[in-house]
């Protein structure tokens, strides 16, 4: 189907899933940067998985299903300890992962019609634009640059240096017409491949991927599961692809639960 955009945007979607979560005894743990998994590669009743955050501090539970997407994994900025088999790292590297920035514009006025877009005989500066202003509720461009272009953006110009050569190519097509496009009253630049939370966007299948590479990276490990949008063969790079596969996660835990027949509490830790 389209494209949509959750009421409220993502906010609105952790807020609930905060409440819920909270409702049943979980916790929510913000602004910790994990520093090493050490799991166990065999299950058994009495296994317990431990994460080692970057400050020292420790987290122990029963199970661990890790989403933390696919250019952290390839970057190996996480420590699995024992280390992850080979075929494992693999799967990650046999996978891209994809680069989409976007530039938010948000004006007083709308000035523009519905679609249009910037060619140039240089691709890294050909710019294609989307209202958001229904979403938003207020007048809003998003320009989208996707691979070389969002390198150039994030290996070349500043933000400034982004936002005029946007609003000089906005001036070239309207004002021609007379329309006066007036300076925005706010702008953001995304640099995705320099976030050292995803070093990227998100993934994609490289020539040679398959659908056995995906089997790969999504199976579980002893008491450590993996789950994101890079672990969905049939919705990878969505949001829903995601949502899906901790949808898959919690029901492989629920069987193994189950099969096990543990009494009392299961302690699983997401991250």
């Amino acid at each position: 189907g389209p494209d949509e955009i959750p009421e409220g945007s993502y906010y609105s979607i952790l807020q609930a899933l905060h409440g819920i979560i909270q409702e049943r005894g979980g916790t929510f743990r913000l602004g910790c940067l994990v520093d090493s998994i050490r799991y166990e590669s065999e299950r058994s009743n009495d296994c317990t998985v431990k994460i080692t955050l970057r400050d020292g501090f420790e987290i122990s539970a029963d199970y661990c299903v890790c989403t933390v997407p696919l250019g952290v994994l390839q970057q190996r900025v996480i420590r699995f300890i024992p280390n992850l088999k080979a075929p494992k790292w693999k799967a990650i590297n046999a996978m891209g992962m994809g680069l989409l920035d976007k530039l938010v514009l948000m004006f007083d006025t709308c000035f523009w019609p519905l679609r249009f877009g910037v060619t140039d005989i240089d691709a890294t500066k050909v710019q294609n634009f989307y209202d958001a202003s229904s979403e938003v509720g207020s007048p809003c461009l998003i320009c989208f640059f996707g691979g070389n272009a969002a390198r150039r953006v994030e290996s070349q110009l500043s933000d400034d240096q982004v936002i005029e050569e946007v609003m000089t190519n906005l001036r070239l097509i309207f004002e021609k017409g007379g329309i006066v496009v007036p300076n925005p009253v706010a702008a953001k630049v995304t640099r995705w491949q320099q976030d050292p939370l995803s070093f990227g966007s998100y993934s994609f299948a490289k020539v040679g991927c398959t659908e056995e590479t995906y089997d790969v990276l999504a199976a579980p490990v002893g008491n450590l599961m993996f789950a994101g949008e890079h672990t969905s063969k049939t919705s990878q790079a969505t949001v829903h692809g995601a949502w899906e596969t901790g949808q898959r996660e919690a029901n492989r835990l629920f069987r193994l639960i189950s099969s096990s027949r543990v009494m009392g509490k299961v302690n699983v830790l997401s991250l």
